[in-house]
């Protein structure tokens, strides 16, 4: 049921793809983003800010991506003026550049992944950004499928707890008790 480690093995992959530094996935969660798995070369990042970030274009990039469903990609983060949150997130990682990607499913931003630089700043190529750009399209695919399985396995546990109900009740028709007692035990396991 937690999807943190299909997060941290999208970013681990696109460094490893992209031979850059850093990488995280962010993803909204209505008009706030939370950031959910991030990986550098040294390893898991595990110090993420777990609170909500407001989706406002003036306090960072990953909201201009959200907002706009376009690609941000700046190549040297220390010659341009950052926004309020970005330059935060800026020193804390030591980026000095970076591409914003937006992942779309049916026209809505669901979520940004990041790739960084931190040695130094260069751009990315067209070729690198062909490159995550696909990647992108491939981790909007992970997400969804890890998404969908979760869904799967909550509607399989409720439909197994009422099959459990069903069955007490059918047991004893007339004694209510074990049906209320079967679904104490089932609401607190």
């Amino acid at each position: 049921a937690d999807a943190r480690p299909v997060f941290e093995a999208i970013a681990q992959t696109g460094i490893r793809l992209l031979s850059c530094e850093g990488a995280a996935v962010l993803i909204r969660d209505g008009d706030t983003f939370i950031p959910e798995g991030g990986y550098q070369t040294t390893g898991r990042i595990a110090d993420l800010n777990p609170e909500p970030v407001p989706i406002d274009a003036a306090l960072n990039y990953p909201s201009q991506v959200f907002l706009s469903g376009e690609m941000v990609h700046i190549p040297d983060l220390d010659s341009v003026e950052l926004p309020v949150h970005e330059r935060d997130t800026v020193q804390k990682f030591g980026m000095k550049s970076a591409i914003y990607l937006p992942m779309i499913r049916e026209g809505v931003t669901l979520g940004v992944l990041i790739f960084t630089r931190v040695s130094k700043a260069r751009a990315f190529s067209a070729e690198e950004i062909e490159l995550a750009e696909s990647f992108c399209d491939q981790a909007l695919i992970a997400i969804e499928n890890t998404r969908l399985f979760n869904d799967t396995q909550a509607s399989l546990a409720r439909q197994t707890a009422s099959a459990d109900i069903l069955r007490v009740i059918s047991r004893s028709p007339d004694d209510v008790t074990p049906v209320f007692k079967e679904i104490v035990k089932l609401a607190i396991s």
